[in-house]
């Protein structure tokens, strides 16, 4: 997604019972303001993950411990 939402994400998204908001430090505030954008379109297990670096810099071992840790 990067920082855009689209309406068709959104939708997309209520398949799912929890969600991680993850983006590089630098935009945590963004991240908050997707998480809120999420719970006022009626989700509400959301989660905001501040990352060191983007996740395209991590393996699939580290993601896995940065989530279910």
């Amino acid at each position: 997604l990067g920082t855009s939402l689209k309406q068709s994400h959104k939708q997309s998204l209520k398949q799912y019972d929890k969600l991680y908001v993850a983006l590089d430090r630098d935009a945590t505030t963004k991240s908050f303001d997707i998480a809120n954008e999420l719970k006022s379109y009626g989700l509400q297990n959301i989660h905001v993950k501040t990352l060191k670096d983007d996740l395209k810099y991590f393996n699939t071992d580290e993601i896995k411990e940065m989530f279910y840790g």
